[in-house]
């Protein structure tokens, strides 16, 4: 089983993708998020983590990954980020 989250700003094309996955009995939707913040937020919550089959640790290390790529320290920031850009 290969668990995946969708992250698509766009509704329709989320759902859409969604839908296509889900046909796939090898592949289940564990998570859905509009952006990258909305993604830190789900991948920082052990429930995700849990739900995609990986350890907390291993969260961590994307959520690191993530922040790294945006150019800021921690979650506050990235959303401070996000907010003065208009995304949220």
């Amino acid at each position: 089983m290969i668990r995946v989250c969708i992250v698509e700003n766009e509704t329709l094309v989320r759902e859409g993708l969604r839908r296509v996955l889900e046909l796939d009995p090898e592949l289940q939707v564990a998570g859905e998020a509009r952006d990258g913040v909305e993604a830190l937020e789900l991948f920082a919550k052990t429930s995700i983590g849990g739900a995609l089959g990986v350890a907390e640790r291993t969260v961590k290390n994307h959520v690191s990954s993530i922040l790294a790529k945006l150019l800021v320290r921690d979650r506050t920031r990235a959303v401070l980020k996000a907010i003065s850009q208009r995304l949220i």
